[in-house]
């Protein structure tokens, strides 16, 4: 659009998705179509948004803005240039004016201005931008509103920066204010402008999105959750404040909610939760029925099950307790009733003593509930309810799991969860499921909570971005080492065969003993890619052990580890205060390689470790003649 404006006229800041039919259409506008459209858009935005920031100042200018546009549009004129005023010469002297030639010469002004605004619209009424259907012109506003932020935590101009199509020209304000569905997504940071939005989206269905960390609880919040009968979205997040109006709101929803299909209820965290203590569901909460509900988020709401909002065609359903009062545990009984209810449930979550407890269990065939869709499971828990949980629930081959180990039970059945699980294929084989994901890639990292490990899985060809979302996780915050480490029995019992690829960034995890019997002898394993961890560690779990004293060549007999290796790659590693004997044992490790392979290579790669003293340039010099690549990133 911008080549074909004139030198100097560019248009304002609307864009449009590549496929809409809008931007065929556009893009047959004449340069001479746009100049106005561009000049009005641009001085509105300047207006408006004065710097790219919302203040008080800017938002009455907005509404001063509104109110002029309203009362143009409405007929009104200026209170002194009335037909009364001017036919009443005491009341003209009343108001004032003593200068009868300056008073005529700035109405004479005025009228040539509404002329100009007038002949301006009819002129613009003309062009082929003001002749598109009201109904393309709106799906080209809601699509404009969809390229605003989202984040409710950012300013408010950037997630209304939409609103500057309401300012372009009088037939674009018509119909962006008769779109009802442009309005529907009020802004509680700005109760006034959301006030102005309510009312704009009249009947339409509503979207509620509110965050206690960001915004404050307002009238106009409160008037949007009381109309249920609107409601197809309400996501409260991080409720702090005015929890007793929360509540009251919510003991209100006793009917029907026709259109709602995702509930989000999220508390504060624990610190908050410990001083307000838990809410809790009314009784008679939604029971006149959630028919098109499919996402229900339920965070530190103190749920009770007897009460939830439970409808069949829920696809996502998260359960979080919350830490510092933890809710009452389901019982078996209305824990499977629950799920039985679901049968198209794609995603659920169970974290914090959401699963039935020990003492009220009763013994139930194993894949007692079998619900065919589900793709993604996450339970956070101790060890004894997943394992009930993985007994009773037959998890397709397809779902992804995360598995948080929480408490201090010990792993005694760690490898019958795995088997439960069904998903990889194990060294024990009592699996129920025939057919097994491989595992190709791997991350194996220690949290930032002491003793609390993670193993992520990847089974797709390709390496993955380790920071990316696993295809399965295993968390264990048990807090205790102890001989049994949960890491080693979990790679031990697990087939790795096809593993390609590792990342670790803490060998604390196990001991040398244990790395090198778990992970390696595997031949496919080609890559390790190791982060922030120290660097001797792991050279002292690649090397060769020396030889017994009935071995006469240690190079031939002695033990062989990650026979597949040919790529290290470091990142911001920990080469110790030693640098330089480090690296030199780095060196070394490189060389023993060569001795026992003739086609070995490899291709060392270091990223974030600075090297002031010029050492990567000597490792490079002494490894001349060997198949090493080396390369460097500050």
């Amino acid at each position: 659009l911008t080549s074909r404006l004139a030198p100097g006229c560019n248009l304002p800041a609307l864009s449009f998705p590549p496929t809409s039919s809008a931007l065929l259409l556009l893009l047959s506008l004449r340069p001479t179509d746009l100049r106005s459209i561009s000049r009005k858009g641009c001085a509105a935005k300047r207006c408006i948004y004065r710097q790219e920031r919302v203040t008080e100042d800017s938002c009455q200018q907005y509404r001063r803005c509104e109110s002029a546009m309203d009362s143009l549009e409405n007929g009104a004129t200026i209170t002194s240039c009335s037909s009364s005023n001017l036919s009443n010469p005491l009341q003209v002297e009343g108001d004032g004016i003593d200068d009868i030639e300056e008073f005529h010469h700035r109405v004479d002004s005025r009228i040539h201005d509404l002329e100009c605004e007038t002949l301006k619209t009819r002129r613009n009424a003309a062009t082929f931008t003001c002749r598109l259907p009201a109904e393309l012109l709106s799906k080209i506003f809601l699509a404009l509103s969809h390229m605003s932020s989202q984040n409710i935590r950012d300013p408010v101009h950037k997630r209304v920066d939409w609103l500057i199509c309401t300012f372009v020209c009088r037939r674009w304000r018509d119909v962006a204010l008769g779109c009802t569905e442009l309005w529907t997504t009020p802004i509680f940071a700005k109760p006034a402008l959301a006030e102005t939005m309510l009312a704009r989206s009249k009947d339409a269905p509503l979207k509620i999105r509110f965050n206690g960390k960001a915004e404050e609880p307002s009238g106009a919040l409160f008037k949007a959750l009381s109309q249920l009968n609107r409601l197809r979205s309400v996501e409260l997040m991080e409720v702090t404040e005015g929890n007793s109006q929360f509540q009251e709101m919510l003991s209100s929803w006793t009917g029907q909610a026709p259109l709602l299909t995702t509930l989000h209820l999220a508390k504060a965290l624990a610190a908050h939760a410990a001083t307000q203590g838990n809410y809790t569901f009314p009784i008679g909460f939604l029971q006149g029925g959630t028919p098109s509900l499919k996402s229900l988020v339920l965070s530190c709401w103190g749920t009770t099950w007897d009460n939830l909002p439970i409808g069949p065609n829920i696809t996502n359903l998260v359960m979080i307790g919350s830490p510092a009062n933890p809710p009452r545990r389901p019982t078996q009984a209305a824990f499977v009733s629950c799920l039985k209810r679901l049968p198209f449930l794609e995603s659920l979550t169970f974290i914090n003593q959401m699963l039935p407890g020990r003492e009220d269990a009763v013994v139930l065939p194993p894949n007692n509930l079998h619900p065919p869709k589900l793709r993604y499971l996450t339970v956070g828990d101790p060890v004894w309810n997943i394992y009930f949980l993985l007994r009773l629930l037959q998890v397709p081959r397809e779902t992804k799991l995360a598995l948080v180990f929480c408490g201090s039970d010990n792993l005694d059945m760690l490898e019958e969860i795995i088997d439960n699980a069904g998903v990889f294929a194990t060294k024990g084989g009592s699996t129920f499921h025939n057919s097994q994901e491989s595992i190709r890639h791997m991350s194996v990292r220690g949290s930032p909570a002491p003793r609390c490990p993670r193993v992520c899985l990847w089974s797709q060809g390709h390496r993955p971005d380790f920071d990316a979302l696993p295809d399965h996780c295993f968390d264990f915050r048990l807090g205790s080492d102890g001989p049994d480490q949960p890491v080693f029995r979990l790679l031990n019992y697990l087939v790795l065969d096809s593993l390609h690829s590792l990342h670790v960034n803490a060998f604390h995890l196990m001991s040398k003993s244990q790395w090198r019997s778990t992970l390696g002898q595997l031949p496919n394993l080609e890559t390790v890619f190791l982060d922030q961890g120290p660097l001797q560690e792991w050279l002292e779990i690649l090397r060769y052990d020396p030889p017994s004293e009935s071995q006469d060549n240690w190079a031939e007999n002695g033990e062989r580890h990650f026979p597949g290796l040919i790529r290290m790659a470091f990142r911001a590693m920990d080469l110790g205060k030693e640098k330089a004997e480090t690296l030199r044992l780095l060196v070394q490790v490189l060389k023993e390689r060569t001795t026992t392979s003739p086609s070995f290579k490899m291709d060392v790669l270091f990223y974030k470790c600075p090297d002031p003293n010029n050492n990567y340039e000597k490792m490079k010099q002494a490894t001349e003649g060997l198949n090493v690549n080396w390369s460097f990133f500050p």
